[in-house]
């Protein structure tokens, strides 16, 4: 496990900015294969935890599963700030050979993709300042990269100060937004749980009442949580999961063994950090709609769901929702994030949206200064043509 880190090279083009690595902090940039991890980085989960906004995405067993799934047989590189105290911050990229859609160009990407859900620089929340500088100071002296992509980082994030950074020192920044991920702000135990969500949408919310009524007719129902993952569960979510449109467009779990491998890992993870918590409705047994979602610092997180289309007329994602709220509203739970696109299924429920994108800092070379126009420039038009057509699917 040799480090990556090199000597600087002096490049007239670049303006040095005058702030030295913090002496408090050392910074390092390593490759790690997957199975060094657990040895080399044991605090992770606490650093983690320590972070602003701590979130299940942010947790070392995410990276990991994510890295299992779809990059096993490569070495992540991972760069870190450490104090006496041990890990202060830390930041997972992946060595690729393209950015943005398969352009070519040396690129140091964030160790994360489309299941995912978010990423960011993970650092203690009173240190990111600190933290951004002795990780820019060990990125800055690297010269085996033209650019560094993080996807699908969230508006209110910490990979900013290192874009602020890059370009105090001469370097590009480039943002190219993603993602308007619906989150509910929920009220307080004990009131209304649905008090935050949309009035105009108070009636069809009503309706849920008439159409639970309705199903319950059809045999016994009831609505079930569980905390643990056991393989009957997940077949289960899997099966009512390729039962719908999304096995017709081949997006569901079970359609790539990759992804299938992924979320395996990630979610017997999040049960052994006490993280998980599976949602079904349940008619005469069987699961008619289920939703797997990650509990975190009074915050809950809906990565995955899927119901039977058979039984659409009754709106059994609607009625699984509303009893979700509500069982996190009972459980003194501050924040529902529904994740993923906003989408006409998530207006009833809440208008607030999280904006993410994907964040660069680019090289400035030639290829740099063209990736920036492209990224700047030619892509967002691009967009504005093929929405002017076909319309935002996020409007």
């Amino acid at each position: 496990m040799s480090p990556l880190l090199r000597p600087a090279a002096v490049v007239a083009s670049y303006h040095r900015a005058a702030y030295p690595e913090s002496a408090e902090l050392e910074g390092s940039m390593r490759e790690f294969s997957l199975a060094e991890i657990a040895e080399n980085l044991p605090h992770w989960q606490q650093l983690a935890l320590a972070h602003e906004a701590p979130e299940p995405f942010l947790q070392p067993y995410w990276f990991q599963s994510f890295w299992e799934g779809f990059a096993a047989s490569r070495k992540a590189t991972i760069v870190t700030a450490r104090d006496r105290s041990g890990l202060a911050g830390i930041l997972p990229l992946l060595r690729t050979q393209t950015f943005f859609r398969g352009i070519p160009a040396r690129t140091l990407r964030s160790l994360s993709g489309t299941h995912s859900c978010r990423f960011d620089l993970t650092s203690r929340s009173e240190a990111i300042g600190p933290v951004a500088k002795t990780i820019w100071h060990a990125l800055r002296q690297d010269l085996s990269w033209d650019i560094i992509e993080a996807l699908d980082v969230p508006a209110d994030n910490s990979f900013g100060a290192l874009q602020s950074l890059a370009q105090e020192d001469g370097f590009l920044a480039a943002t190219w937004p993603t993602l308007q991920m619906p989150y509910l702000d929920l009220p307080p135990k004990n009131s209304d749980p649905f008090g935050n969500s949309p009035k105009r949408y108070r009636s069809f919310r009503r309706r849920l009442v008439t159409l639970q009524s309705r199903l319950e007719d059809c045999g016994d129902l009831h609505f079930q949580v569980q905390p643990e993952f056991t393989n009957h569960a997940y077949s289960e979510f899997l099966a009512l999961e390729a039962s719908g449109w999304k096995s017709r467009t081949g997006g569901t779990i079970a359609s790539r063994p990759e992804v299938q491998r992924f979320y395996e890992r990630a979610l017997t993870s999040a049960f052994r950090a006490g993280h998980l918590r599976l949602y079904s409705l349940r008619l005469r047994g069987r699961p008619i709609a289920m939703e797997i979602g990650l509990l975190l610092a009074g915050r809950y997180y809906a990565p995955k769901a899927a119901y039977d289309e058979g039984f659409a007329k009754y709106s059994p994602g609607h009625l699984l929702t509303r009893f979700v709220i509500s069982d996190l509203v009972n459980g003194g739970v501050s924040r529902y994030d529904f994740l993923g696109p906003r989408a006409r299924h998530k207006y009833v429920w809440t208008e607030q949206t999280r904006l993410h994108a994907n964040r660069y800092i680019i090289r400035p070379t030639l290829r740099g200064h063209t990736a920036r126009t492209l990224l700047s420039t030619f892509a967002p038009a691009f967009r504005r043509l093929k929405y002017a057509c076909f319309g935002d699917p996020q409007a």
